[in-house]
């Protein structure tokens, strides 16, 4: 029996800006890059809230939140956005005193935006400005965003937030079971634990039900991001054990470019089929 998980790629992947940087909002071109991402074959696409706000302007305008797939008549259509990824927050920390209001500013504005829409995870990446590097690091988050009750606004629109760590599986798992948390989760990202010298397919099993998102892209151990295939991931491993906790939520395509970034996120679905087909058939 196959997974039912949809595929989805990351804005921003299939008619990039520039070729030579990830994470570049498609300003030209991204009413049109949401059309060939259906035509290709994704069942959704992940929002790029870019560091530039070129997406938070979008979002205020009727006609482009129409545009980007979103409002709720649309809800149950075959082709839609689950997800939005903060960018942004990777060049401000929330470890900042001179940032963190900022931050959680930002927060909220983006969940009462996403309020009845179609999208219910919002990602939280812990990266670059914003990077966590240890358990006390965690700690320290996990309890800002208890303070400022960052659980329950979520909840009541019915938005998951996901913590997009590096750290190891067993200091989220241990920081965690120290709250009791129903819409804070984990997005997890098979390339960059795999980079950072972890197993995904064990920390897979090890997060369980912590696990809300999970972001798809292949790295060589202490490398960069490569096409699906050219790293160290096991992706076949890894979806056994995403089947295993019964994850049923898209799997998001943060997948690199090189020259040809159409012809490379066919490929890229193309390989997650074939896994998927390989192991499930």
């Amino acid at each position: 029996m196959k997974i039912r998980n949809p595929i989805g790629i990351m804005q921003g992947r299939v008619f990039p800006e520039r070729l030579d940087k990830l994470q570049i909002f498609p300003v030209s071109k991204w009413k049109k890059e949401i059309l060939k991402i259906k035509e290709i074959g994704f069942n959704c696409y992940e929002l790029l809230f870019d560091k530039e706000l070129i997406l938070e302007k979008l979002l205020t305008d009727f006609d482009s939140v129409k545009s980007l797939k979103i409002t709720p008549d649309v809800r149950n259509s075959e082709f839609t956005v689950q997800s939005i990824c903060v960018d942004y927050f990777t060049s401000i920390s929330i470890l900042n005193p001179e940032t963190e209001c900022l931050f959680y500013d930002k927060i909220i504005k983006l969940i009462e935006t996403t309020n009845n829409t179609t999208i219910n995870v919002i990602v939280i990446p812990f990266f670059d400005a914003n990077a966590i590097t240890s358990k006390s690091d965690l700690q320290f988050v996990l309890e800002w965003i208890d303070k400022r009750k960052l659980n329950e606004t979520a909840a009541k629109s019915n938005i998951i937030l996901a913590l997009e760590l590096t750290l190891p599986a067993f200091q989220i798992s241990s920081a965690f079971m120290e709250h009791s948390f129903y819409n804070i989760a984990i997005c997890y990202d098979l390339g960059n634990a795999r980079a950072a010298g972890n197993f995904p397919e064990e920390e897979i099993i090890i997060l369980n039900d912590l696990i809300a998102h999970i972001h798809v892209k292949d790295r060589r151990v202490n490398g960069p991001n490569v096409m699906l295939g050219d790293g160290d991931v096991d992706f076949a491993a890894c979806f056994k054990s995403l089947k295993k906790i019964n994850y049923d939520g898209p799997l998001i395509l943060e997948t690199v470019y090189e020259a040809l970034p159409v012809a490379e996120a066919k490929k890229n679905l193309q390989f997650i089929h074939s896994v998927i087909d390989g192991i499930f058939s």
